[in-house]
């Protein structure tokens, strides 16, 4: 019997990740993972946070503000981008992504180019990965580990395909498929 060495070391990590935690942590809530940038690998995953109201993710956008100075051409996108976030994201990953915009309101990095994709994997940290994320995603990250400049790794792509709506998920994995990335996966969605 032959084992791919990638495929075993994937599936051990994930059941690891779902194993219980240690009686030190049992006051943590763990309904949410918090997802971080860290080095090449885009993701992290520590548990923390909670649940948001769509509500909120209007009233966040409506208020957000150009950063200073005369120029932030994507300003008018980015409030576009974070209303999309209400109908592309299940509920508590819109209303943080667009509450990671609104921490950014008025500032030079409400102007910076890729600020809605951040966002987006911010909002899709606070959502618990599914059990369904594992199968969409081993494949998903086997196939990419060989492709020049993919980033696709298991945490990331089980929490983005988590934090989408169930009808953006078959976008969302066609472009996994294609980019190998999840920060550039947010444009491929579009609202229904």
């Amino acid at each position: 019997m032959q084992i791919d060495r990638t495929r075993f070391l994937l599936l051990t990590a994930t059941i690891a990740a779902c194993a219980p935690k240690p009686a030190d942590t049992a006051d943590a809530d763990v309904n949410t993972v918090d997802i971080e940038p860290s080095g090449n690998d885009p993701f992290v995953v520590e548990r923390t946070g909670s649940a948001g109201e769509p509500e909120e993710v209007d009233a966040q956008c409506k208020a957000l503000k150009p950063g200073p100075g005369p120029h932030c051409e994507s300003f008018d996108d980015t409030v576009e981008d974070c209303a999309k976030y209400r109908a592309v994201l299940e509920p508590t990953a819109a209303e943080q992504a667009s509450a990671c915009l609104a921490s950014k309101s008025g500032s030079k990095a409400i102007c910076e180019f890729g600020v809605s994709s951040t966002c987006f994997m911010a909002g899709a940290s606070k959502v618990s990965p599914s059990q369904e994320s594992v199968r969409a995603c081993l494949d998903l990250v086997s196939q990419c580990r060989h492709k020049p400049g993919a980033d696709l790794t298991l945490p990331g792509c089980r929490a983005a395909y988590s934090a989408v709506r169930n009808e953006q998920r078959n976008a969302l994995v066609t472009c996994f498929t294609e980019s190998c990335s999840v920060r550039n996966c947010f444009w491929s969605l579009e609202p229904r």
